[in-house]
């Protein structure tokens, strides 16, 4: 299988697993709800750094990670050229049950995916690489600092004339 751009498109990425089983870690049924809990409770504090450390730069989004699936090789591009491409190998699989009868189920399937050219990151060995993240988002928040106000409320007062 070739993956090929178009002109008129602007860019694509690819990324293919190598042949080894992927792997899950994350926080699963009542440590998923405790640390979305904790990220909840602390929600807050973690935009107000966002707003002082990054102000100028501000991101659309800051998530938490909850889980993530890893792979031991993978294989990834991302092209914007006018005339680009790459190429993929399938390898097939059709599964033929040994009981023919009416209850019978085929199936098909791939069972090699594997990057053949185009591509400019290929990563092997060295550990397990993680390739998806299952993410708990949050949208911006701007924070009010009533400490701030407050004290400028008490300022105004103070200079505030009454004829």
């Amino acid at each position: 299988m070739k993956v090929t751009k178009h002109a008129e498109d602007s860019s694509f990425s690819v990324m293919v697993p190598g042949e080894d089983p992927l792997r899950f870690r994350g926080a699963l049924d009542d440590q998923n709800f405790n640390l979305i809990n904790w990220f909840a409770v602390n929600e807050a504090a973690a935009w107000t750094a966002v707003n002082t450390y990054y102000g100028h730069e501000r991101p659309t989004k800051i998530f938490l990670v909850v889980g993530q699936t890893m792979t031991t090789e993978y294989a990834i591009t991302h092209q914007q050229e006018q005339s680009s491409g790459c190429a993929i190998i399938l390898s097939g699989k059709a599964d033929i049950p040994s009981f023919v009868g009416a209850n019978a189920l085929f199936g098909w399937g791939y069972e090699k995916v594997r990057a053949s050219t185009g591509f400019e990151t290929s990563m092997k060995g060295a550990g397990h690489h993680s390739v998806f993240l299952d993410t708990y988002p949050s949208t911006p928040m701007k924070i009010i600092n009533i400490l701030e106000k407050s004290l400028k409320v008490k300022i105004e007062h103070m200079f505030k004339y009454e004829c």
